[in-house]
């Protein structure tokens, strides 16, 4: 069983690959947009541009404390939330998947329903997710 859940690894991340690839690369920055507001992403950083972009289009959205932080890796659930802010997802009205570590209440856990009953995304044997 381990090999299907490296499949299914590998199909989720590259799904999230190319949604986050195709949207920087397709996506228009709207005229007029505001600079960003995240202390940690100056002008000058090469991916200044491709964060812009997705914040632009609330893909992404930085974390409360006002930071981006660009240098960290992406959890499954954050990966969740981007992927349902790009395919514009209903992230309220959603069946419950029943992963026994997203409960309700989960900030992550909208998103991560609304790509599970799409069969986007799956949760282990153990019937968790693991955001």
């Amino acid at each position: 069983m381990v090999k299907k859940s490296s499949k299914k690894r590998k199909y989720f991340n590259s799904t999230v690959a190319t949604a986050v690839v195709a949207s920087t690369v397709l996506g228009v920055t709207p005229v007029g947009a505001a600079d960003l507001n995240y202390s940690d992403v100056k002008a000058t950083d090469y991916f200044y541009d491709s964060i812009k972009s997705l914040a632009d289009r609330g893909i992404v959205k930085g974390f409360p404390d006002g930071l981006y932080k660009p240098y960290e890796s992406v959890t499954r659930g954050q990966a969740a939330v981007m992927l349902a802010n790009l395919l514009q997802l209903d992230t309220e009205n959603v069946k419950n998947p029943g992963f026994t570590d997203v409960p309700t209440t989960h900030p992550y856990y909208g998103a991560i329903a609304a790509l599970s009953a799409k069969g986007i995304i799956n949760g282990y044997e153990d019937k968790t997710y693991r955001p």
